[in-house]
């Protein structure tokens, strides 16, 4: 055999090696991808509200005002007798029939001075921006009284859903999250 044949053979073979390696890496990625996609789907929850739902952590205990962190949720239970926030959940959320626009809804609702989120803004005491959120227009409003408080707001019909979120420190992106994942029924 020629030196030639040789080379092609020996190049061959060093392709399919490659080509079978390289499609081994990816049908191993590939599981281990549908393993962690079905992991985060075991690790979901569904809150089920009047005319609502949404999909949050499971390390949060859900209940009719919110959603709590455990060690929350046991001192709304069992409250210290100096706890004044105990009853308090990590995301409060609400929803409430209205004819209200969603603006008039949320200064009245927060008792905001003003006709208008700009006025409130102007005069103080608020913070306010309008985003996008799973394809839906929300209005973030951010207060800074005796506690920070980021709410984010949604009319749907003649409905208000509201998700509070009182202090510092929490995940956006998580917030996010839960609050893109909002069905109507």
């Amino acid at each position: 055999m020629s030196q030639i044949w040789k080379s092609i053979i020996i190049i061959i073979i060093m392709v399919v090696v490659v080509v079978g390696g390289v499609y081994f890496w990816q049908q191993n990625k590939e599981v281990k991808n549908q393993s962690a996609a079905r992991q985060e789907t075991k690790d979901q929850e569904v809150f089920k509200g009047s005319g609502f739902s949404f999909v949050y952590p499971s390390k949060y205990v859900a209940d009719e005002k919110g959603l709590w962190t455990e060690e929350g949720y046991e001192w709304h239970l069992n409250p210290p007798e100096t706890c004044s926030f105990c009853h308090t959940p990590y995301i409060a959320v609400k929803a409430e029939a209205t004819n209200q626009t969603l603006t008039q809804y949320i200064i009245t609702n927060l008792a905001l001075p003003g006709n208008s989120l700009k006025e409130a803004f102007q005069q103080g005491g608020i913070s306010y921006e309008e985003i996008k959120i799973g394809g839906r227009e929300y209005i973030k409003i951010t207060t800074d009284e005796m506690v920070l408080t980021t709410g984010y707001y949604l009319k749907n019909k003649n409905t208000v859903v509201s998700f509070q979120v009182f202090g510092e420190g929490q995940d956006e992106n998580e917030l996010k999250e839960i609050v893109g994942s909002l069905v109507f029924e």
